[in-house]
This record gives C-alpha cells, structure tokens and sequence, in this order.
C-alpha cells in the first residue's frame, strides 16, 4: 500500500477496524454523506478509510498524488471532506474548512485543538473512550 500522506514526518496508520467504526460512528450520523461529491485529499483508494467511505458513498475523489488537493473544494460543487489529515496540516485544514464553510469531518488526535475550533458554530466533537462516543455540540 502506498501512503498518501508525505508531508514531513507524519505516520499515521489508520487500521480497517478503527476506518469502520469511524465512518459507522461519526460519518454516517454526521450527515455529511448527503453531498454529491466527498472529497478524500489525503487517502488514497488503497487506503482502509477510502475503502470505508466507499460503502457508503459511490462519488468520492480520493488523493493521486495532487498534494494541494485539500486546497481545492470551490473546485467543486456541492462537496463534503472526510479524510484523515497529516498531524502537521490538522489545524491548518479545519483553519481552512471553517472559514470556507466547507463540511468536513475529519479523523484526528485529540492531544490538542487550536482554540478558534471551539469558537465555531455547528460544531460536534466525538471522543472515543472507554469504548462510549462523547459528542459535545457548538451553539
């Protein structure tokens, strides 16, 4: 399998069981699956969240490559991003989907948050823990 994430020295493994129960868990009841276009700039189809996604949704555009991707949902119309970002870009993209007003859920540490995450409106934080899922919702 080919890793699609290149940037500096971010490893991330996300395993078959943890893309499963992330998509069942969080993308599904997000409702970001009703867009016509789920764009995945960081995963490539071989990887086990793309293929997750994949049995929920028939048209998603995946990373091949174009690491500027992310930048690129105006591109698109009627677009939602589930992906899991490099640890070194997290802040960075939500930075960017906020601001753009792009919905996106994203799988991502939880060892810190920038604060201007917790200023957003229609905001939903899932932690897994303990085997129960927390949601703590914006106003």
């Amino acid at each position: 399998m080919t890793l699609s994430k290149t940037y500096s020295d971010d490893e991330y493994y996300t395993t078959e069981d943890a893309a499963k129960k992330f998509v069942d868990l969080v993308v599904v009841p997000s409702g970001t699956l009703n867009h016509k276009i789920i764009l995945m700039p960081f995963s490539n189809s071989e990887c086990p969240l793309y293929k997750s996604v994949s049995l929920v949704h028939d048209n998603i555009i995946c990373f091949e490559g174009e690491q500027t991707l992310w930048l690129k949902t105006s591109e698109f119309k009627d677009v939602a991003v589930i992906d899991n970002p490099p640890f070194s870009l997290s802040a960075k993209v939500e930075k960017e989907y906020f601001e753009k007003g792009v919905p996106f859920v994203l799988f991502r540490s939880s060892v810190s948050y920038p604060k201007f995450i917790f200023k957003q409106d229609m905001l939903a934080l899932f932690m897994k823990t303990l085997g129960e899922v927390f949601v703590s919702r914006g106003d």
